[in-house]
C-alpha cells in the first residue's frame, strides 16, 4: 500500500445497498466492512470470488439477530472502531439511510473525514487532505486529538453554496467542469484538493447529487 497516501475505509450497509463495486479494492489504501442483516442467509457466488480475491482488505460482518435499527447501530459502532484506530483516514457509508446524517456531522465537527454515498457510483477517492496545510489538532470530548481538514474547507462550502445559489444559469453541468469552477472561487486556486473536499462536502449535505456519468444536479434551496 501507499504509505504516504490516506486510508480509505467504506462501511456498506448491505440492508439497504447490494450493488456492491467490488472493482474499488483494486484502489491502493482502501478497505471494505460489508455489514450483513441476521435474515440474509447467502451471498451471490460472483460478489464473493471477488471478495476473496481482496481478502486481506475486506471484513465480512454478519449480525446474530434481527431488530430494528440493528444493522445502523452495528455501521455506527464498526464505524467508531476505525475512527479511534485511524482518526486521519477517510471513512465512506455507503447507504441510502439519512439517519447516519446526523452522526456524520457530529463526527465531522470532530475533524474526522466522513461521509455518506446513496451508492458506489458517488463514492470518489480523488479527494485528498492539502499537504502544504499544517495539522491543527482539535481536541475531541475524550481529550484526545485528531488533525484537521484545511481550515478554509467549511467555509468554502459556504462561500461555494452561496454562489451557486446566485448563478441559477451558470452552474457546471458536470463534476470536472464544477471542480473548476469551485477552483476559480477559491483563495488558493491551485488547490484541487481543496476543490474536491468542498464538492464532498456539498454533496454530503445534499446540496448537490453526482450520477455514474459525473452529471451534477441541485437542491440549494435558498
Amino acid at each position: 500500500m501507499n504509505q504516504h497516501a490516506p486510508m480509505h475505509h467504506v462501511l456498506v450497509d448491505f440492508e439497504n445497498v447490494c450493488d456492491i463495486k467490488s472493482s474499488i479494492l483494486d484502489e491502493k489504501n482502501v478497505t471494505l466492512v460489508l455489514l450483513i442483516g441476521a435474515n440474509r442467509h447467502t451471498l451471490e457466488l460472483s460478489l464473493v470470488e471477488k471478495l476473496l480475491k481482496h481478502a486481506a482488505s475486506v471484513q465480512l460482518v454478519r449480525l446474530a439477530s434481527s431488530g430494528k435499527n440493528a444493522l445502523d447501530f452495528a455501521v455506527a459502532y464498526y464505524l467508531g472502531c476505525l475512527c479511534t484506530a485511524n482518526p486521519t483516514s477517510y471513512f465512506h457509508i455507503i447507504s441510502k439511510d439519512k439517519g447516519f446524517d446526523p452522526l456524520i456531522k457530529h463526527l465531522r465537527s470532530k475533524r474526522i473525514h466522513v461521509w455518506r454515498h446513496d451508492s458506489f457510483a458517488s463514492l470518489n477517492f480523488s479527494a485528498r487532505p492539502n499537504p502544504q496545510a499544517k495539522d491543527s489538532p482539535v481536541a475531541s470530548e475524550n481529550g484526545t486529538s485528531h488533525p484537521s481538514e484545511s481550515p478554509s474547507t467549511p467555509n468554502l462550502s459556504s462561500h461555494i453554496l452561496t454562489q451557486l445559489r446566485r448563478s441559477p444559469n451558470n452552474r457546471p453541468k458536470s463534476r470536472k467542469t464544477l471542480v473548476s469552477w469551485v477552483k476559480v472561487r477559491m483563495e488558493n486556486g491551485t488547490d484541487p484538493a481543496a476543490a474536491e473536499l468542498c464538492i464532498e462536502e456539498l454533496r454530503s449535505e445534499g446540496h448537490i447529487a453526482i450520477d455514474s456519468k459525473d452529471k451534477v444536479t441541485y437542491s440549494l434551496g435558498t
